[in-house]
């Protein structure tokens, strides 16, 4: 395995990020072990800065993988993270595909059928970040369903969403998985 960090002038300052999701998934413990030595061994002049983002579910040898590195790491544990910083930023996932799924539709229909720019207004986001908390999955399953316009308008798919029930976090992850 090899990782090329790009050259850079003395006088340039840069960030590098290197993103590995489902490091668990890697083949091998053994690999896990040498990538993880790969990415605390790494030489890189400095004016360049690099952060590296690993997702992976808490495997024994991974844990233990992370306790040999040297170097900073920071463990972020999600089931971990306040419920308020989900809440914050599960509105702020809703308000910003919501108004891109407005703005679209909006350009490809007529005037007389075009949603109001305060669509889908603060309740209704209100009501969607209580439905989704603590699963991002289920507002990004919700953003996606209410984008699909084969079946309806946005508006027509928010309500439908709007209107179903849950009752554990459990019986939300059910609707996110249906056809």
């Amino acid at each position: 395995m090899a990782i090329s960090i790009p050259s850079v002038s003395p006088t340039d300052r840069r960030v590098i990020a290197i993103v590995i999701d489902a490091l668990d998934e890697c083949d091998g413990e053994a690999n896990v072990k040498r990538l993880l030595n790969i990415l605390t061994q790494t030489k890189v002049a400095s004016n360049v800065k690099i952060r590296v983002f690993i997702t992976s579910r808490p495997e024994l040898h991974i844990r233990l993988g992370f306790r040999s590195v040297s170097g900073n790491y920071e463990d972020l544990v999600l089931h971990e993270i306040p419920e308020d910083v989900i809440r914050r930023d599960i509105k702020a996932f809703y308000i910003e595909n919501l108004n891109t799924i407005r703005e679209e539709y909006n350009l490809s229909i007529n005037d007389d059928r075009r949603l109001a720019d305060t669509w889908p207004g603060d309740e209704n986001i209100k009501a969607l970040v209580k439905k989704a908390v603590p699963l991002f999955i289920f507002a990004a399953t919700v953003c996606r369903f209410i984008s699909q316009r084969r079946s309806a308008s946005p508006d027509t798919q928010l309500q439908k969403v709007l209107a179903f029930e849950t009752k554990s976090h459990e019986s939300k992850m059910n609707p996110t998985y249906l056809p």
